[in-house]
């Protein structure tokens, strides 16, 4: 009998299932929304957002079974329940006195179903946002100039390759006329200031350990490319392939998630955290897209 998979396992099956299916499930070629809770209008963070994301799904809108019923809409029979993961704080009582004497976290999962798998009008809780293209490529811009000058991370376009400089503390990608795209540009932009992100004086992810350690490699690439699609997420723009020899990258992710269970976890965490600081260092306090993805109670 197969032991029962922890959860864990089961999102790190879920990731590699993908990645050998020759999908990346951070990155999309069409513009993504933060995935939310349809009622609360809470965004999903870290893995919770990672594993959303790859969804099929229009509206990027979820909700519990029983938080569909209580707003008085039904999930369609048939409907595949998808999972959410959150931890809980679990208490360990004495037996003989009922006290508390520890507590510790605990990672939990729970079910929740898309919109579209119920009766539920989304008109009634989504509003649709007018910004076009070139208003949020200005926004992302004015966000990227207030990030450098208030960072005083560097920037250059003087090669025809995308890198950050741990020594110099430089971030360097080709320029937007030698991208395929503009959101190419902004997708490997994102990702290389991630990387920044983890400077010692910063997040502190230890950079140092890259050409040592594959490893480690292998983990601050994960968090580099989760941090990217969570940014392009934010702004509404697609978060296109931005390295130039996945295969190799996918076979290492493959390798190094199989043997460790918590990495995808742990590179979430790590990428929503990075997530966090540069989007509050770009002076970001809310989403373009927060009436396009705004949710009331019925």
């Amino acid at each position: 009998m197969e032991a029962k998979k922890n959860n864990y396992e089961l999102i790190t099956e879920t990731i590699i299932q993908s990645l050998e299916r020759g999908d990346i499930p951070w990155n999309s070629p069409y513009i993504k929304r933060i995935p939310q809770n349809l009622f609360s209008g809470k965004a999903y963070r870290g893995i919770n957002t990672l594993l959303l994301s790859s969804v099929s799904s229009q509206y990027q809108a979820f909700a519990t079974f029983n938080q569909f019923k209580d707003n008085g809409h039904s999930v369609k029979k048939g409907a595949k329940a998808l999972p959410l993961f959150f931890f809980s704080v679990i208490e360990k009582k004495d037996k003989k006195t009922g006290e508390v004497e520890d507590t510790f976290p605990m990672l939990k999962r729970y079910s929740i179903f898309r919109v579209e798998d119920t009766d539920c009008d989304v008109s009634q809780f989504l509003e649709v946002n007018t910004a076009t293209p070139t208003e949020i490529h200005a926004k992302i811009d004015r966000a990227l100039s207030m990030f450098f000058a208030k960072t005083l991370i560097g920037l250059s376009q003087c090669a025809n390759s995308a890198y950050y400089s741990p020594s110099n503390d430089i971030v360097n990608v080709p320029s937007k006329e030698n991208m395929k795209s503009i959101d190419e540009y902004y997708t490997t932009l994102f990702h290389e200031i991630a990387h920044a992100s983890g400077a010692e004086n910063r997040l502190n992810r230890d950079l140092k350990a890259f050409d040592k350690d594959t490893h480690s490699y292998s983990f601050e690439e994960l968090v580099a490319e989760m941090t990217a699609a969570f940014m392009c997420n934010y702004f509404g723009i697609a978060s296109a392939k931005q390295l130039e020899n996945s295969a190799a990258y996918v076979k290492s992710w493959i390798k190094h998630l199989s043997s460790d269970v918590k990495l995808a976890y742990k590179a979430a965490s790590k990428a929503q955290q990075a997530c966090d600081w540069i989007l509050e260092a770009m002076g970001e306090t809310t989403c373009i897209f927060e009436e396009q993805t705004k949710a009331e109670a019925a």
